[in-house]
Formats: C-alpha cells, structure tokens, sequence
C-alpha cells in the first residue's frame, strides 16, 4: 500500500524556520531527501512489479486460452469426422445403424438423425 501524503511525517514544514539551528535545518533536509529517495525506489519498484505480474498473467492466459482453443478444435475435428463417417457408411446401405455406431462411436440416434 503506496504511502499517502497524509502519512508523510516528513512533509515541507511551512513553520517559521528561524527556531531551526542551522544543523537541525540541515538535518531536517537530508531526512527529508532520503526519504523522498526511498519513497521514490518503492513507488517505482510497486509499478514495475504490477506491470511484470500483468504481463506474466496475460502470457498464462494466451497459453490456457491456445491449450484450450486446440483441444476443442481437435474435438471438433473428431466429431466431424464420426460424423463423415457414419454418412458414408450409411448411404452405402451395407452394415446396420447398430453396425455404424459401433464403428463410428456415434449413437444409433445420431446416425439415424443422418
């Protein structure tokens, strides 16, 4: 959770700055200075660590999605080629429905649906 400037303890002082010694004012910036340093290494290190989870999800997901876009097309294709099969066996009128799912792993529905 990024710091909010709410919680910045380190802030612009807008008090008179004559009640600082000249040490303590040097002070108070090089704190100041170190800590926009850090704020900055952690802001920056928060925005490159969202961008690398972003683009090793959406690698993942191109992934699932191909593994699975090949699976039902191959699916598909065997579907389609039961199918092809059973017309040609069927319209050769040699083997019986039964005969045909058998051969083609199709239901005697399906293929009299044919």
């Amino acid at each position: 959770m990024p710091l909010t400037e709410s919680q910045n303890h380190y802030a612009d002082v807008n008090d008179d700055s004559s009640k600082y010694t000249p040490q303590e004012r040097m002070e108070y910036e090089e704190s100041l200075k170190n800590f926009r340093d850090w704020y900055s290494v952690i802001t920056t290190a928060e925005k490159k660590g969202k961008a690398e989870g972003i683009a090793e999800g959406m690698q993942k997901g191109k992934a699932e999605g191909l593994a699975e876009g090949i699976q039902k097309g191959l699916a598909e294709g065997d579907r389609n080629r039961q199918i092809s099969t059973a017309r040609s066996l069927k319209s050769m009128g040699i083997l019986s429905v039964s005969q045909i799912a058998e051969a083609t792993g199709l239901t005697t529905d399906e293929i009299e649906a044919l």
